[in-house]
């Protein structure tokens, strides 16, 4: 077999507000799985580091896992809208499908071309299984291949890819962290602010399969057609 590819450079990230993308649509949302917590937030602050001559500063997002995007919450006509239909099944999916509680093992640095990130394991398929609860991820593009990761920056520039594989390999070895996981959290983000920060609407419990509301005004345009607050 071949060696795959390498990348030569980075690409880059820019701060700006896209209206061709969300066309006046302020929020977009995400299923995730939350890690925020000073431990974690500190272990990606200590790459960002590392990595800054290579990032776009000013990176806001708090430690996660993106599991499926969603869309823009609410009844337009889009196809990356995120109406309260399709929340309501993906509440009902998660009921009948989604796995109870599981671990899984945050390792060493790694990156995509417009993206370091700390390697997520799915070490008893508990995000696999809620991927296939959810059902096809149609906003992901036909080639995109799903790996769980979490982000810890955007790279700002076009730069040579084995420089940045150097700095990457040089960032001090850490033991793996294995986090339990407990919740799937519905989040959304500013459309027009670039790698800002992330705030829950709500989360589903994997152990008592029931949903939680986190911000009834965030929900709101989820229930137009009379979907559960609570």
């Amino acid at each position: 077999m071949s060696q795959p590819t390498l990348p030569t450079h980075t690409v880059a990230s820019v701060h700006g507000d896209f209206v061709e993308w969300h066309r006046g649509r302020r929020h977009f949302a995400v299923w995730a799985i939350d890690l925020d917590s000073p431990h974690r937030e500190a272990t990606a602050a200590a790459l960002r580091r590392h990595l800054a001559p290579f990032l776009l500063p000013g990176y806001r997002r708090q430690p996660h896992v993106t599991v499926q995007l969603c869309g823009f919450p609410g009844a337009g006509q889009a196809d990356d809208d995120y109406p309260p239909a399709a929340w309501q099944r993906h509440l009902a999916a998660l009921a009948a499908a989604a796995p109870g509680p599981f671990a899984i093992t945050l390792g060493a640095p790694a990156s995509f071309t417009t993206a370091p990130y700390l390697t997520v394991h799915d070490d008893e398929g508990g995000i696999a299984a809620l991927r296939a609860a959810l059902g096809p991820d149609h906003l992901a593009g036909p080639d995109c291949t799903y790996l769980p990761h979490l982000t810890v920056g955007l790279y700002g520039g076009r730069f040579p890819w084995t420089a940045v594989a150097r700095r990457l390999a040089s960032f001090p070895a850490a033991a793996a962290s294995r986090i339990a996981v407990t919740a799937l959290t519905l989040l959304r983000y500013e459309a027009a602010v670039v790698a800002g920060p992330l705030a829950a609407i709500g989360r589903f419990d994997l152990a008592a399969r029931a949903w939680q509301a986190l911000d009834a005004d965030a929900l709101a345009p989820l229930r137009d057609d009379g979907g559960p607050s609570g």
